[in-house]
């Protein structure tokens, strides 16, 4: 994604300086001073990984990686983009001929034979000899020479980091943007301060792969489907941040444009350490939250169902961690009492049970205005599960529900893909 918007903006660039009468960025930012061109610096660690395919499946990718890279080396330093590639090794990887002709400037420090002559034709016999920190570099074929290059401890890392970034202050720059596969979106005052204060609720996501970094939004409508299926392996909770990052900005966007959001949260991941479990305490014990014991679930499921029938609603949102683990839902187990409070008016006491109640009532349903919902039977997990996704949305109640895979969704035989997008928009 970073090399498709690379892409993009020489592109852009190269209309610029086509509508400048210019071919090149210098001669551009000398027409334009008032618009100067920054330069843009593409910089990869480890880069052998970008062209090491590990299955027949990821070659297209490459293969398309390898496509962008070779027009930025052959025709972006022209327009102010240029590559810093730095790596141990080139084994097992496919680097074409055509990129590595591209690279002007070469540093190698001692490496294998292979990679030396891989990189400079003639070149193992000089740094199969080089002791640590010499480097043998070349410029274009035309000039060589050996140096010792700067040892860096990591004691002097900040005092040199601190250095360069106040000598750079005063350059004008269009941001970086440092990306690696294990980062984790920090909902932070960057981020929520950004979030819109539109008619609906917004959950923040996280930020789009690009070099814009946009915050990924979703507003909750009053419509049909408006609800998020978050799903994928939970290694390190990923997926249950994600759900986290959902939950919180869609309480501070409610928050922030003054609507109320009763919010439940049933946890049926059975963790007793899991970090997500300090944002939910914290939450609960500010009042903004009411976390459902798991052997509630049900109960929670048909009263809320109950007052989408009987249109005795307010906007709620209601949040189901790790569902194919609710055993319940997987047996399709009836709610003891839904018949009874199926059958009797919203003016009789709850069947539910006064335990139940005592966690539940800090949020009530109480905007009789709401359009009834359609007469189903919603006296089973599974049931009322379903109805509530269908028919919650389009009366202010949303649904997050995280899960392993889809194909579990509410255990459901049919749960195909219709099934799903049915049910979830997002």
């Amino acid at each position: 994604e970073i090399l498709h918007d690379l892409q993009e903006q020489m592109k852009n660039r190269g209309k610029q300086l086509s509508e400048s009468g210019v071919n090149n960025i210098t001669d551009y930012n000398r027409a334009n001073p008032g618009n100067r061109m920054p330069q843009i610096l593409f910089v990869v660690d480890e880069c052998h990984a970008m062209f090491s395919p590990s299955t027949n499946d990821n070659r297209k990718v490459f293969r398309e990686m390898s496509e962008i890279i070779e027009l930025i080396a052959k025709e972006g330093r022209n327009q102010g983009i240029h590559i810093i590639f730095a790596t141990q090794t080139l084994a097992n990887s496919d680097i074409s001929s055509d990129i590595l002709g591209q690279m002007t400037d070469r540093y190698l420090l001692w490496c294998e034979p292979s990679d030396s002559e891989k990189m400079i034709p003639d070149s193992s016999k000089k740094t199969a000899t080089l002791s640590p920190g010499q480097v043998y570099y070349r410029f274009r074929g035309e000039q060589e020479f050996l140096f010792q290059s700067y040892f860096t401890d990591n004691d002097a890392v900040p005092t040199l980091t601190k250095r360069i970034t106040t000598k750079a202050a005063d350059n004008n720059s269009n941001g970086q943007f440092y990306f690696n596969g294990s980062q984790i979106f920090a909902l932070d005052d960057k981020v929520i301060d950004k979030l819109p204060a539109k008619r609906h609720n917004v959950a923040a996501l996280g930020c789009s792969v690009d070099l814009k970094r946009k915050i990924v939004q979703i507003p909750l409508k009053v419509d049909d489907g408006e609800n998020i299926l978050f799903f994928g392996i939970n290694d390190q909770e990923q997926v249950t941040r994600t759900v986290m990052n959902a939950l919180t900005s869609l309480l501070y966007t409610a928050k922030n444009s003054g609507r109320m959001l009763h919010t439940y949260v049933i946890d049926c991941l059975g963790k007793d350490d899991g970090k997500y479990l300090d944002v939910l305490d914290k939450l609960e014990g500010e009042g903004v939250i009411s976390l459902i014991d798991s052997r509630d679930a049900g109960k929670c499921l048909h009263r809320m169902a109950k007052g989408i029938q009987d249109g005795n609603v307010e906007p709620s949102l209601l949040v189901i961690l790790g569902q194919e683990r609710m055993r319940g839902l997987k047996l399709d187990r009836p709610i003891e009492g839904a018949k009874l409070a199926a059958s009797t008016s919203t003016a009789e006491p709850d069947p539910t049970g006064a335990d139940f109640n005592d966690n539940y009532n800090k949020f009530n349903f109480g905007n009789s205005s709401v359009e009834k919902g359609p007469a189903s039977d919603i006296s089973t997990y599974r049931k009322a599960l379903a109805y509530i996704l269908d028919n919650g949305p389009r009366v202010g109640i949303n649904t997050l529900l995280q899960i392993d895979v889809p194909s579990k969704l509410i255990f459901e035989d049919f749960a195909n893909a219709k099934y799903v997008y049915n049910k979830f928009n997002h």
